[in-house]
């Protein structure tokens, strides 16, 4: 309860930035940029998860070997980590590279959209500091060490908000420019998470733990992790992209203040299960049934969570009119009340899902998932493209429903031994 309260903590005070900087932001930076900047705040989101489901499988050794299994050493464990964690995000930047510059080809001569194009090119600088970062904070999760990940959390979270805003009081509206801060706040996270990790930082140290047979372990257990976390985070980013193509980045705008808020309600559901995956890692491993665990974690998701989605969903209108204004609320009240609902499905799903994972039934997790994403794709391009955001919202809700049909389903089969 202690470690889920602190994660709590570390993940809501940013909620106070984004409260008052968001209509500031919508305000400096017009209905279009502002869209383009919630794109970018999603790629930051989605780049953070390419890390082959390393940060959590870090987590997972360091707290407990799987049943029969002798623990490795933990040199071993974090410098094979961190070794593919550096080629993968050297992977990411050619291969994101390359995207980009296709779209460059592509782009209407506006110059927010050639602004928006070079933006993307600088975050691409910051996916190492995004990869690594994840690694460290493995490392501190493993050790119950929620308090040190928290004080480094808090701070990147704030000036994610912060700093466009600084960007655009200071310097006008540009995106080039909000890129570059954002660049630069998540180095600083890294260096952060390194020095309160207490582990080697250097590339030397971790080619000398290099193991072949640990190296294909992490790789294929993180592999599954990370096509479940990817799919999952796609599937939670997609419909922006969406209706950027099917509509304008104003209604993007529209419906991603309304999305922005909900999101952020991911904070209960993450701050409990964060707290409780190395327990239900031990449990697993020591033979110890986990139900015990799972149950009560689900029981504070729903406590946190149902009580605020109901309010939101209540009172949309009034509470949007109040943050971002009469038209933002108008245009968007529907999607916070639909959205709402699709939130406390999506967060009592955490919970199965992490303990599939805790289980290391990682796979089962990333089928569930591979299954879901074409049905959601489809529901997201026919809705949206019938009801805009709306029906974007829809389709993100009922997604969240079946998700957690389908986790919960596994999870107590897996339980049973079945699964």
């Amino acid at each position: 309860m202690r470690d889920s309260a602190t994660n709590l903590l570390g993940f809501g005070l940013p909620l106070v930035a984004a409260f008052f900087c968001i209509p500031q932001l919508i305000h400096g930076l017009g209905a279009d940029r502002f869209g383009v900047l919630t794109l970018l705040w999603a790629v930051a989101s989605y780049l953070g998860l390419l890390d082959l489901g390393l940060g959590k499988v870090v987590t997972q050794e360091l707290s407990a070997p799987a049943p029969g299994r002798a623990a490795l050493p933990r040199p071993v464990v974090v410098g094979n980590a961190m070794l593919l964690l550096g080629m993968l995000s050297l992977l990411i930047i050619a291969i994101a590279g390359v995207l980009l510059v296709g779209a460059g080809f592509q782009a209407q001569p506006l110059p927010w959209k050639r602004d928006a194009l070079w933006a993307g090119a600088v975050m691409l600088l910051g996916v190492p500091a995004l990869v690594l970062s994840n690694g460290f904070k493995g490392i501190l999760e493993a050790d119950g060490h929620f308090s040190m990940v928290n004080a480094v959390r808090v701070p990147i979270g704030i000036w994610t908000f912060a700093a466009p805003l600084a960007v655009c009081v200071f310097f006008g509206p540009s995106l080039v420019g909000i890129s570059l801060v954002l660049v630069l706040g998540r180095v600083v996270n890294l260096l952060a998470y390194m020095v309160t990790s207490g582990e080697s930082c250097s590339p030397r140290a971790w080619l000398a733990q290099r193991d072949r047979q640990v190296l294909k372990g992490l790789a294929t257990t993180g592999g599954w992790m990370s096509l479940s976390s990817l799919l999952s985070a796609f599937m939670g980013y997609v419909d922006r992209f969406v209706l950027a193509y099917v509509a304008t980045p104003a209604i993007v705008a529209y419906y991603a203040v309304s999305q922005e808020i909900v999101t952020k309600l991911w904070i209960f559901p993450t701050s409990v299960v964060t707290a409780t995956f190395p327990s239900m890692v031990k449990a697993h491993a020591e033979g110890v049934a986990a139900r015990r665990v799972l149950w009560r974690s689900a029981v504070l998701v729903l406590l946190l969570v149902v009580p605020i989605c109901a309010v939101l969903g209540v009172w949309a209108r009034p509470i949007l009119a109040l943050w971002v204004g009469d038209e933002f609320a108008a245009a968007s009240h529907q999607v916070l009340s639909i959205l709402c609902v699709g939130m406390v499905f999506g967060g009592a799903a955490a919970v199965p899902f992490t303990a599939l994972h805790a289980m290391r039934r990682q796979k089962v997790a990333a089928q569930i998932h591979a299954a879901e994403f074409p049905v959601f794709l489809v529901l997201i391009v026919v809705l949206s493209s019938q009801l805009g955001a709306v029906g974007a919202a829809m389709a993100w809700a009922l997604r969240c429903a079946i998700d957690f049909c389908l986790m919960t389903f596994w999870c107590e089969r897996a339980l049973m031994g079945k699964a």
